[in-house]
């Protein structure tokens, strides 16, 4: 058996990031951060996070998030919105100052 055929009704987060270099290691906190919420969250299956130098200036991001289904997304959306609220953090505002380009997908098994 396959690992696609195993695990079908995960659903795959992908969130590609490209930062500015001067700004790389607030943004490695921040995403670390995140995922530690994301870890506890129940249906959370496994993450990777991969980075590659871009060029001088850039740094980019891959992060792939597998949860057990498709309900498990709003739970951890919910769960980093109260985390953030709680620690006073403004995604945007953090994206804007560090030059946080983003995209995502959301892939089902």
């Amino acid at each position: 058996m396959t690992e696609s055929q195993r695990d079908s009704s995960s659903v795959y987060r992908i969130n590609k990031f490209e930062v500015q270099a001067s700004g790389r290691d607030e943004f490695v906190d921040l995403l670390e951060s995140t995922h530690a919420v994301i870890r506890v969250q129940q249906g959370f299956v496994r993450d990777v996070i991969v980075e590659r130098k871009s060029d001088a200036d850039q740094v980019s991001f891959v992060a792939l998030i597998e949860l057990a289904e498709a309900g498990a997304i709003e739970r951890v959306r919910l769960a980093i919105a109260q985390h953030d609220t709680a620690v006073g953090l403004d995604r945007q505002k953090v994206a804007s100052r560090l030059g946080i380009k983003f995209a995502s997908w959301v892939l089902a098994a």
